[in-house]
């Protein structure tokens, strides 16, 4: 069969572009979820205005103890500062007991960033270039579609392969009136993307350009992860600790009872 690479190729890129458009589209919709959950969140913001004021306080009298701000890259060296009574625990645990004190409700602030873990697995990098693998395939098929058709036009074969080529001829036409579609769709979702990514980047005062969402939103899912395992072990210390104490409670008053009861004994004895 003549072209029969060219026509393979073909017939691949038709095969597999459908799902290769949605599972681009589905990444650039996490990338965009994850945008606007972090650039609204509320309980975000309070936690990082709480962790500046703690920071300026514990360095008062310092050169940078009058913070305006810090990158979000400083949120990894809170689990870096130790407690100098207890080895297991960091300044991130104790940022959790103030949370829980004054804000609690900042607490649940994993609840309004769940997409961020899906974010973080995706780059910039990975997109666009599957994006202009999308784009050359179009251009493929159609280069494909327009040599098919100047052998229509020659028509030196026979009938049973003009047949063939027909169908080819057809099989291409249908796929590129929807590839084409679906690419400007998914093009301009990924343009939208890029505007929500920068909105939510550079509220942060990191740069859009060079920023990756795999590594915005990764810095934000490790910083949950930490938080979430902090406020786990306090509480499971707590749990601990209040199992400890209805133990004692326990035994202090079986103590009591069979302190009553030989005093009991005793006293029958001396009345007898």
């Amino acid at each position: 069969i003549p072209r029969y690479e060219e026509r393979l190729r073909c017939l691949h890129i038709i095969s597999t572009y459908r799902e290769r458009v949605d599972d681009v589209s589905n990444s650039i919709e996490i990338i965009t979820n994850a945008s606007i959950a972090v650039t609204n969140s509320k309980r975000f913001k309070q936690l990082l205005r709480m962790i500046l004021a703690l920071g300026n306080f514990l360095n008062r009298g310092k050169r940078n103890g009058n913070a305006h701000g810090f990158t979000l890259a400083s949120l990894r060296l809170l689990t870096d500062v130790r407690n100098s009574l207890r080895s297991d625990r960091n300044l991130l645990h104790y940022i959790v007991e103030q949370i829980e004190n004054k804000k609690s409700d900042v607490l649940r602030l994993k609840r309004d960033l769940e997409s961020v873990y899906q974010a973080a697995r995706h780059s910039r990098k990975e997109l666009e270039q599957e994006l202009c693998a999308l784009r050359k395939s179009i251009k493929i098929v159609t280069e494909a579609l327009q040599a098919s058709e100047l052998v229509n036009e020659h028509d030196t074969w026979n009938d049973e392969y003009d047949r063939s080529v027909d169908r080819f001829v057809s099989v291409l036409k249908n796929f590129l009136n929807s590839a084409k579609n679906d690419f400007e769709q998914v093009d301009k979702q990924y343009g939208e993307m890029n505007i929500k990514f920068r909105i939510c980047v550079e509220m942060f005062a990191e740069q859009s350009r060079t920023t990756s969402p795999d590594d915005f939103f990764g810095v934000i899912s490790k910083f949950l992860t930490a938080l979430t395992e902090c406020h786990q072990q306090i509480w499971e210390e707590r749990e601990n600790l209040e199992r400890l104490k209805k133990q004692t409670m326990a035994r202090l008053v079986k103590l009591k009872i069979d302190s009553c009861n030989i005093m009991a004994r005793i006293a029958i004895g001396f009345i007898i």
